[in-house]
């Protein structure tokens, strides 16, 4: 991608340039786990959490959070970060 002068907004590219669907990125996730060893129980998507409610301990703004989620409203994010309910 970057060697054609490409543009996107994808996190994740494949090695022909276009974008990596949620079965591959699952499929790379479960091989990483399979290669580190973890037998416990996990997804993407849970990841996803995971790392919504740690930046928000971290004092990453909701707005901020949202917009890395990409989300489109700060309800979604709020159920998403499991932090923000526990505050309220």
């Amino acid at each position: 991608m970057l060697e054609n002068n490409k543009t996107g907004n994808w996190l994740f590219v494949s090695y022909r340039g276009g974008t990596v669907g949620g079965q591959m990125l699952g499929e790379r996730f479960n091989k990483l786990k399979k290669i580190a060893k973890i037998n416990h129980d996990g997804s993407l998507h849970a990841l996803g959490h995971s790392i919504a409610t740690h930046l928000l301990e971290a004092g990453m703004t909701l707005e901020n959070i949202a917009r890395f989620l990409g989300h489109s409203s700060l309800e979604s994010t709020q159920i998403y970060t499991h932090v923000l309910q526990t505050k309220i």
